[in-house]
């Protein structure tokens, strides 16, 4: 049976599942579940792995708000039931499946196996003293974990904290080629993860420990047991740290699951009430003022260089209180599905291209690194990265040329 028919029979199958358990059923969380765990055994790319882990852990808080405590905390159900965001976001899920099943690269079967772009050794020690100052900044500026100054709720945030981790590719791959600047590269790489995860800023440790593992790993065999006993390990201890950080240190194996109280209350029950507030606001907005938020969304720059007016998160927050996040299906919906068109374009030529160097490759390192985030928590981030990344491959394209006009002197 060939890749495409392989594709089409499973997918397809699947998709009519979500439709059928959508329809007459409350299963669809448990089907989402059963998605997963298809897409797990089958992924070839190790985004799709990746993404197939935490659209299980989505999958089961559905199923906990379909089936087992329908009750949130802060939407009035004047958006889309919680059936209908489950079905989008398992078809989603399904058709990056697709994308995933039939994507081309070097025939190895590896799961990390996509060609990074040309870099200049020259940008190597530039890009380790940046990385470096900014692990001494955040050193500076915030407290520890388990430190007596410590206070998570007066934690600054810096959203520039994660691009470090564009940073850091590229300066681990300039590194080959020089056992010192190897040496050098992974210890600036890891003095940058320790000190997040000291300082409570998991989510950039996550970006930056995954584009470290993303390069050191190209083209290397990684079985997907050890993968899944990583993502388990870090998992707990992820969980472990969000207590500490308020001060808990004896957590159970209830908490670790995200029972609070007897009731399930976690990131993914969080992004799921988040979603469906989203879709509520969506039904009280115009087609222009919607059109306005998605040219925002959308644009690879910085929200300081954007009018209040294009972001949606300012007038949304100044309209509802949300316990934060927002799985991607509810952003699709609320965007009037018009967002679906950016996202799988980007998402198809990632997976597409990304054996042929350039920017698609950098494109499907994004969605690689911030797996977690564009999945869980907004759709403006892979265009984000997209901007930094464009920016990083300008000034990599001039120590090329200037590299190329040294040597021809």
């Amino acid at each position: 049976m060939g890749s495409l028919q392989k594709t089409f029979y499973i997918y397809g199958l699947l998709l009519l599942g979500s439709f059928a358990a959508f329809a007459f059923t409350d299963y669809g969380g448990l089907f989402g579940c059963l998605a997963s765990i298809v897409g797990i055994a089958l992924s070839r790319t190790i985004v799709y792995l990746f993404l197939s882990f935490i659209n299980f852990s989505l999958s089961i808080a559905f199923d906990n708000f379909l089936r087992v405590d329908p009750i949130f905390y802060f939407y009035d159900g004047t958006g889309v039931t919680v059936g209908y965001l489950c079905l989008v976001s398992t078809l989603l899920y399904c058709v990056i499946g697709m994308l995933d099943m039939t994507r081309k690269g070097s025939g190895r079967g590896l799961l990390i196996d996509f060609r990074f772009p040309e870099v200049s050794a020259g940008i190597f020690w530039p890009f380790a003293l940046v990385v470096l100052g900014i692990a001494v900044f955040v050193f500076q500026s915030e407290s520890f974990v388990l430190s007596t100054r410590y206070d998570a709720y007066e934690l600054q945030k810096y959203p520039f904290l994660e691009y470090v981790g564009l940073l850091i590719a590229f300066m681990l791959q300039a590194a080959k080629g020089s056992r010192l600047r190897r040496v050098v590269g992974l210890s600036v790489a890891l003095v940058y993860i320790v000190v997040c995860l000291a300082t409570s800023y998991r989510m950039v440790a996550i970006i930056c420990s995954l584009a470290t593992f993303m390069v050191i790993y190209n083209g290397r065999k990684v079985g997907k047991p050890l993968l899944v006993s990583c993502w388990l390990g870090a998992y707990v201890g992820l969980t472990y740290i969000s207590y500490w950080r308020i001060g808990i240190f004896e957590v159970s194996l209830e908490n670790i699951f995200g029972y609070v109280n007897g009731r399930m209350d976690n990131t993914f029950t969080g992004v799921i009430e988040t979603a469906l507030i989203y879709t509520s606001i969506a039904k009280t907005q115009g087609v222009m003022e919607n059109l306005g938020y998605l040219l925002g969304a959308l644009l690879p720059v910085p929200n300081s260089l954007i009018p209040d007016s294009m972001l949606y998160i300012v007038d949304a927050m100044q309209r509802y209180k949300f316990p934060g996040g927002g799985a991607l299906a509810g952003f699709i919906i609320y965007f009037r599905y018009l967002y679906a068109i950016p996202y799988l374009w980007f998402i198809y030529i990632a997976f597409k291209r990304s054996h042929l160097g350039g920017i698609a490759s950098g494109m499907y390192l994004i969605l690689f690194i911030t797996v977690t985030r564009w999945w869980l928590y907004g759709p403006y981030v892979i265009f984000k990265f997209f901007g930094v990344l464009l920016l990083i491959m300008l000034v990599n394209k001039f120590a090329l040329g200037v590299g190329a006009s040294s040597r021809r002197i």
